[in-house]
């Protein structure tokens, strides 16, 4: 209608998927030096799923309006399984070589799970214009999700977009709301795998090896552990405020500038319930039990500025962005666990591999009105990461311990650097639909510009050829695209994965290397 449109959608799907290990053995693991053996995975897992979801947006005088729902479905049977075999943990290389593990892990029992899980979202929102300069944006959206002690999920939200001035080129955006996030299908199904029944999770504390139960007098096997999700458990959400500035500075040059900060309460994180105390488990009868509870927290400040020059003429487009990224949390997921299970407060630090300063440039032009060049640089400065004495000192078989005194993701790495971009060459020809026909108009295309040409007497035939750069309307029903395509083209070294644990040797170094120089060449064709 003149005022109602409504997009309804519907989708049916179903994945399968099946792993099998290529070497079956057990899996050495020498902290932060290396892991060898078997990769131990096995099973599959399919998954049916639907969607449903319809929108209906209404227009009326100075009011915008959108109503919508979408409700999700999936049934999943699984059989997945890993660590089957058994795991062993050396603290360093010295003690590889003198053959004492620390732990030695092995998952056993029958993974199979049959489960389903929904979720459903309804929401509300209205853009009003309520002056030529202002729109005011307002919504509110309802969330509930299976498997979770909460289904009233509330999250208002507002904004809004300024022009003072009457020039137009002065723009105030800002903007607040509460959004929510969703229990992930995996996390629900390792608790029901790992239950204790289905299956169980054993630990030997200072085993033998090769064979875990031909250790010496420390060692310890100890009862059967398991995953369990908090009787509590809640949806997570996160409260975010944006306010911003967009300014045109000249016909071809903007900049902006965006403060952003946002809480995030109720996130998922793992505690060892059943972690011992002054060597005693509260629950004898179990060895770890790992809870899933939703009682982390995130706090990020963020502020990003940029400048954009474009110069349409010449299809010259630059946009150079920075930004300073300062995320703390608690956890690193649902199944991480901290380094001290009853002092929760000291798991508070920056946030796992969340660079605090970060610089991106693009540049994207037309040399010889045929060859397009996309050139994009991206600079990072360190990430954070955690450092572990190599230990387990706690006696809870989880080597996470962390020095007195030194809080969780504490060090950091070196800066990154990458160049890369796209190099790309369009070619339209062919003729377009029914055209043609005695005294019809046909189009050459040459240097990537369109030429109207009179049509071969009798014949209307059409040539389009030549060309680069996009292909429009008028370049012909086929187009073939040619491009290389280059990334890290310096081919910098740029380090990660470095080794917080202090048994290591190379504690305090990288352990690997990002992606070295790649280059792909290739061809699209269109019709």
């Amino acid at each position: 209608g003149k005022r109602l449109v409504n997009a309804t959608r519907l989708q049916i799907g179903r994945t399968s998927s099946d792993s099998r290990a290529a070497f079956e053995g057990q899996t050495v693991r020498v902290l932060d030096a290396f892991t060898g053996g078997g990769a131990q995975t096995r099973g599959g897992r399919d998954t049916a799923n639907v969607e449903f979801a319809s929108n209906l947006d209404y227009t009326k005088g100075k009011h915008s309006m959108r109503f919508g729902f979408l409700a999700e479905g999936q049934w999943v049977e699984s059989d997945q399984q890993s660590n089957y075999l058994g795991t062993f943990t050396f603290a360093n290389l010295e003690d590889y070589a003198a053959r004492r593990p620390l732990t030695y892990t092995i998952r056993t029992g029958n993974p199979l799970v049959e489960y389903s899980q929904w979720q459903l979202g309804f929401f509300a929102q209205d853009d009003w214009r309520a002056r030529p300069n202002l729109t005011i944006s307002m919504g509110l959206r309802q969330e509930s999700q299976a498997n979770l002690a909460d289904h009233v999920n509330v999250a208002p939200r507002v904004g809004f977009s300024w022009s003072p001035l009457k020039s137009g080129r002065t723009v105030v955006r800002g903007s607040a709301g509460i959004f929510y996030d969703w229990l992930e299908a995996q996390t629900y199904e390792q608790v029901l795998q790992v239950d204790g029944v289905r299956q169980t999770e054993t630990v030997i504390r200072n085993p033998g090896f090769p064979n875990p139960l031909e250790g010496g007098i420390l060692q310890q096997a100890l009862p059967g552990s398991k995953y369990v999700l908090a009787d509590d458990l809640t949806m997570p959400y996160s409260a975010r405020v944006s306010l911003g500035l967009q300014q045109q500075l000249r016909p071809q040059l903007g900049a902006n500038v965006l403060y952003a900060f946002s809480r995030g309460y109720h996130r998922f994180r793992g505690v060892n319930i059943n972690a011992p105390i002054n060597g005693v488990r509260p629950d004898p009868a179990f060895g770890n039990i790992t809870e899933v509870q939703a009682t982390g927290g995130q706090r990020q400040h963020m502020v990003h500025a940029g400048l954009t020059y474009m110069i349409p003429a010449k299809r010259t487009f630059f946009f150079m962005n920075y930004t300073l990224n300062h995320t703390e949390n608690d956890s690193n997921g649902p199944f991480a666990l901290p380094a001290d299970n009853y002092n929760l407060e000291a798991e508070w630090g920056p946030a796992a591999g969340m660079a605090r300063h970060s610089v991106n440039g693009n540049l994207s032009t037309m040399f010889f009105n045929r060859i397009n060049v996309n050139l994009n640089a991206v600079w990072r400065s360190g990430a954070p990461y955690n450092i572990t004495t190599g230990r387990d000192g706690n006696g809870d078989t989880v080597v996470n311990d962390r020095p007195i005194g030194v809080g969780r993701n504490s060090a950091r790495g070196d800066s990154t650097f990458t160049l890369g971009g796209m190099l790309s060459y369009a070619i339209g020809f062919g003729r377009r639909g029914a055209e043609g026909g005695a005294g019809g108009t046909t189009v050459i295309m040459r240097d990537g510009g369109a030429v109207p040409a009179m049509a071969a007497a009798g014949g209307g035939q059409q040539v389009v050829m030549m060309g680069g750069g996009p292909i429009g309307p008028d370049a012909g029903r086929y187009s073939m695209n040619l491009f290389v395509q280059f990334d890290n083209v310096l081919n910098t070294v740029n380090p990660m994965g470095y080794s917080g644990v202090m048994t290591s040797a190379l504690f305090g170094r990288p352990t690997g290397t990002a992606p070295a120089r790649s280059i792909r060449i290739g061809a699209r064709f269109r019709f």
